[in-house]
């Protein structure tokens, strides 16, 4: 009898287990934006393993997700940006050592980048280290996101509730990214403001324009400026009430929007 007790309590004991796992592996999968693997349209790399990788951009709210397939039991974060940013010209990462500092994706749609103050990710949305050592396992969920259109609870990790669309199959004349873009750089300041808003630009050619907007669209200033290499440009803010604004530099080549706080 009281073998068969034991009997009885180890196999409890494992069913238990293996109910936890399946819960684990349950929960594991499901993403509040709702993208499952079959809805993903474009895939990177090669192998069985398979998870998805999301961005969620701001201005305006969109959201688009790859699949990548990976050989290996796990991989990191930062070799699946590297594969994915290598086939996709569309996209462009910006790595400030150990972690994000942008993600911009450009086609004949769109110009999306930064405009909070900096990206945060999740991995299954939950925490993530570095991108030089997170590792991500087969049906994992990996999702950028910029802070500014994020819900942080109190661990500082973030969820975006802007609906998941997959990434189109880039068209055969594929969009290839300007060197301009890739190598101009854009410095807002201060930030918060409260008499001017300062712009240093740098790898610029052209005219560009320049316009300070509230979060409901309204144009409150513009300009237009030509820039040859770089320019520091100033645009006054003591006549905008406190607040949150975006400051937008537009040229032929490149659309770069930064939040600026006027106080």
């Amino acid at each position: 009898m009281k073998k068969i007790i034991l009997v009885s309590f180890v196999l409890i004991g494992l069913n238990i287990n293996a109910f936890n796992q399946i819960q684990e592996k349950q929960s594991k999968s499901i993403n509040t934006n709702d993208i499952a693997f079959d809805d993903i349209l474009y895939w990177v790399g090669e192998g069985q393993n398979r998870a998805i990788f999301i961005v969620n951009w701001c201005n305006p709210e969109i959201a688009f997700a790859w699949g990548y397939l990976f050989n290996d039991d796990s991989v990191l974060v930062s070799t699946m940006i590297e594969d994915i940013a290598a086939t996709d010209s569309r996209i462009h990462f910006t790595d400030g050592g150990g972690y994000i500092t942008d993600i911009s994706y450009t086609d004949s749609s769109y110009s999306l980048g930064l405009v909070g103050d900096y990206w945060m990710y999740t991995v299954n949305e939950g925490y993530a280290s570095g991108i030089g050592s997170q590792f991500i396992y087969n049906t994992d969920y990996i999702e950028f996101g910029d802070e500014f259109c994020g819900i942080s609870d109190t661990n500082w990790i973030y969820t975006w509730n802007t609906p998941i669309q997959p990434v189109s199959v880039p068209d055969s004349d594929v969009f290839v990214q300007s060197t301009t873009e890739i190598n101009m750089q854009v410095f807002i300041y201060p930030n918060p403001c409260s008499e001017m808003i300062h712009i240093d630009v740098y790898g610029v050619n052209e005219t560009v324009s320049l316009t300070l907007t509230n979060l409901d669209g309204k144009i409150l200033y513009a300009n237009k400026v030509f820039i040859s290499g770089s320019e520091t440009i100033t645009i006054p803010s003591n006549n905008v009430s406190k607040g949150v604004y975006l400051v937008r530099i537009q040229g032929a080549t490149f659309n770069k929007v930064r939040k600026i706080i006027v106080f």
